[in-house]
């Protein structure tokens, strides 16, 4: 057969050459070339009596990126293949993290990564509760804890005072249920606060609170009557 064009033929060959090359060029960032991501999914496991209300945070490479109930799963996308540090973080003060509180967590290609963060939230123990105590007179003068105050009663006659215990804090995890006020070691008031009268002399006051797992604490301050 004999060729009528040659130097058609061989721009047609050099094309069937350059093309296929040409359009693998043009292929997008999201085809078979395309970088291929992985997945962290985060998992809590809190054991005891008293789990966080609020949870924890987690952080990748430092970076706050979520948050995670205290039993829960939460599964973080789009990573690229690498080594990331995964941190839990806003722990409560009753809570302690069994492992690390850091896990380095190696990321493949188009898979899923699991991390797992075990803890125990115990209950708080008790705390002691803080017996504060206000003392004012009828000239609305007062005094608080350790303080001394100072009020005058025409003989024959008395002052009167209101008694409050209501900057008082009962502890962690409980609450005041009982206040008990003396006057020189006699039982003068049970409530938070109330009005009483004395007559001329000096009051040593005491306060003494408890909560709701039977701890106590006292406070005091003295009064001193003149005519």
């Amino acid at each position: 057969m004999r060729l009528r064009n040659p130097f058609r033929l061989g721009v047609m060959l050099l094309y069937g050459i350059l093309a296929p090359l040409w359009l693998a060029s043009c292929v997008s960032d999201s085809g078979p070339g395309a970088p291929v991501f992985g997945s962290i999914t985060i998992i809590t496991v809190t054991t005891g009596p008293a789990p966080d209300p609020d949870g924890y945070s987690v952080l990748v490479d430092g970076e706050e990126v979520d948050a995670i109930g205290a039993n829960a799963t939460l599964t973080l996308s789009n990573f690229a293949p690498q080594t990331y540090s995964v941190e839990l973080s806003g722990v409560a003060d009753h809570c302690v993290v069994l492992d690390e509180t850091t896990q380095d967590v190696p990321v493949e290609p188009d898979a899923i990564t699991e991390v797992t963060f075990e803890l125990d939230c115990s209950e708080p123990l008790p705390a002691t509760p803080v017996a504060r105590l206000t003392i004012t007179d009828e000239n609305e003068r007062s005094v608080n804890e350790d303080g001394r105050l100072e009020a005058t009663a025409p003989a024959g006659t008395f002052a009167s005072f209101t008694f409050d215990a209501s900057r008082s804090e009962p502890g962690a995890g409980s609450s005041i249920t009982a206040y008990e006020w003396l006057s020189n070691g006699v039982l003068i008031g049970t409530r938070e606060s109330f009005l009483f009268a004395l007559d001329e002399g000096e009051y040593l006051i005491s306060l003494t609170v408890t909560n709701g797992a039977g701890l106590s604490e006292t406070a005091s301050a003295t009064i001193v009557i003149t005519e």
